[in-house]
């Protein structure tokens, strides 16, 4: 039950983790856009790439974003049973969860494909790989796999547990 506990809370990290590096980029995101701002219009210069650099974070952002709900149970859905019984709702949510990770583990594969095709295209100003950018779609598949995955194990042990308390 302790190694339960401590697996548990070791995964319970890794969000948070996340959330504190996505903070972190969303700072740097606002920071660029403004001093692009500045030296835009007060200095009539840029930096070279700087759009760029921001285009591709916020790409980054949203992705890694997007899996991050899974595992908070912020994504979107449709509650149309809203009065069915906590059995009923637990089995609705294990296969939504379920068609989740087919769908995502679908478009980890078909992305990492992608990428292998035409990853290898310059970017317009910087000239690095457009790959570098396009990774962020399997990281995001495969963080939300991993939500997923996590959330199932998560909804099962709940629901064992009010078994027992029954």
């Amino acid at each position: 039950m302790r190694k339960k506990m401590r697996i548990k809370n070791q995964l319970n990290k890794i969000p948070k983790l996340i959330w504190g590096l996505m903070t972190v980029l969303m700072g740097f995101i606002f920071v660029m856009m403004n001093l692009l701002v500045v030296l835009r219009y007060f200095f009539n210069t840029t930096i070279v790439g700087g759009q760029e650099i921001v285009d591709y974070s916020f790409i980054y952002l949203t992705a890694i974003g997007a899996a991050l709900l899974i595992n908070s149970n912020d994504h979107i859905s449709v509650n149309l049973f809203e009065k069915a019984s906590v059995k009923t709702k637990t089995i609705l949510k294990a296969i939504q969860y379920v068609f989740m990770l087919a769908l995502q583990s679908f478009l980890l594969v078909l992305s990492i494909q992608w990428i292998q095709k035409i990853g290898h295209f310059l970017t317009p100003v910087l000239h690095f790989e457009q790959r570098w950018a396009q990774y962020s779609i399997p990281l995001s598949m495969f963080l939300g796999i991993c939500f997923c995955i996590t959330n199932l194990f998560s909804l099962f042990s709940a629901s064992k547990n009010k078994k027992r308390n029954s």
